[in-house]
């Protein structure tokens, strides 16, 4: 909460989801990487003006056997640099 100043807009649209089996403590590590480099980049393109945003949508397939979260962000997007860094161990 401390990162989200300015004119920034969280978006949301959840679907109610089914429990599932998971690490929860790696799982809520994962979201908080990934909201926090959302922020970042749209910060680094939008400072504090308007225009800035993240959504955030959750859905459940038509079965119920499958949950999918989307996470987007109109920021700076990354570097080729950085692209190809993304799954190397402690990179951020």
């Amino acid at each position: 909460n401390n990162l989200l100043t300015g004119k920034l807009k969280i978006e949301k649209s959840y679907q109610q989801l089914p429990m599932v089996e998971c690490y929860a403590g790696q799982l809520n590590q994962v979201w908080l990487n990934l909201l926090t480099n959302a922020i970042y980049a749209v910060k680094d393109r939008w400072g504090d003006e308007e225009g800035g945003w993240i959504r955030i949508n959750t859905s459940v397939s038509g079965d119920g056997k499958s949950v999918t979260i989307v996470v987007a962000d109109n920021g700076s997007g990354m570097t080729e640099q950085t692209k190809h860094k993304l799954f190397e161990p402690f990179y951020t």
